[in-house]
């Protein structure tokens, strides 16, 4: 019986734990998430999507993408490790500086409303699978030119969601996505 109820709290603990994971202190920004200053200035530029979010929902979901929550743990600092596996020097600031713009252009959008953004949950999943599925560091660099020119387009209207799909970066890059 008290191993029982042992087991119970500490499925409560954890349960707790993963709940108050999604409860975020925007007061104090990470160090590894691009300057609050710059999500700012994108959410004021969104009059569409300040009609039905509140800048602190925004800012959180900013943050989500970044650090990870509940159902998606592994943000995008976590996820873009194994891009830069294996990068060394100039290559590596090439990749890193890719990494970085990409993310900041998906997040800006991604974190916005569902019924605003542009970039959805479907399009992250699989734009990490292809990074994660390039073997080749050369071929990396050109994996993220790639998603950075299909992120501006979708913001730009000249892509369009049903166009982002497995075949498309199979095809353009050569790789498989299937499991």
């Amino acid at each position: 019986m008290a191993q029982s109820i042992t087991i119970s709290r500490i499925a409560l603990a954890l349960l707790l734990c993963s709940l108050l994971q999604g409860c975020i202190n925007l007061n104090k920004w990470p160090a590894d998430i691009p300057e609050r200053a710059l999500f700012n200035a994108a959410y004021e530029q969104d009059i569409e999507n300040q009609q039905v979010q509140s800048r602190d929902e925004y800012l959180t979901w900013v943050l989500r993408f970044y650090a990870g929550w509940g159902p998606m743990a592994m943000g995008w600092n976590d996820m873009t490790l194994a891009v830069m596996d294996g990068l060394e020097g100039e290559l590596y600031q090439e990749a890193e500086s890719k990494r970085d713009f990409l993310g900041l252009l998906i997040s800006a959008e991604w974190a916005k409303d569902n019924n605003v953004r542009k970039i959805n949950t479907a399009m992250l999943s699989l734009w990490g699978a292809v990074m994660i599925s390039v073997p080749d560091a050369t071929q990396r660099i050109a994996a993220l030119d790639l998603l950075i020119a299909d992120a501006q387009d979708l913001l730009d209207g000249e892509l369009f969601a049903d166009q982002v799909n497995d075949q498309r970066y199979q095809d353009r890059l050569g790789i498989n996505l299937e499991p």
